[in-house]
């Protein structure tokens, strides 16, 4: 295999897992109480584990955390 064909091969796999990634996305969280998708509400840094946490509304007033 030449040079060029081995970086087109790399290329376009990188490109083939960023494709799949993009595609594999969360669905959106379900509120615990009623079942219906719940909206953003804040996103916040925890200082504890430097990870970010973002809560969530329902409409039907439930508030939810999860991680980002």
């Amino acid at each position: 295999m030449s040079a060029t064909t081995q970086t087109a091969c790399v290329l376009f796999g990188t490109l083939v897992g960023m494709a799949q990634s993009d595609s594999l996305k969360a669905p959106p969280p379900k509120c615990s109480r009623c079942g219906s998708t719940v909206s953003p509400l804040y996103r916040f840094l925890d200082p504890v584990s430097g990870k970010q946490v973002r809560t969530f509304r329902c409409e039907c007033g439930e508030r939810s955390l999860g991680d980002a």
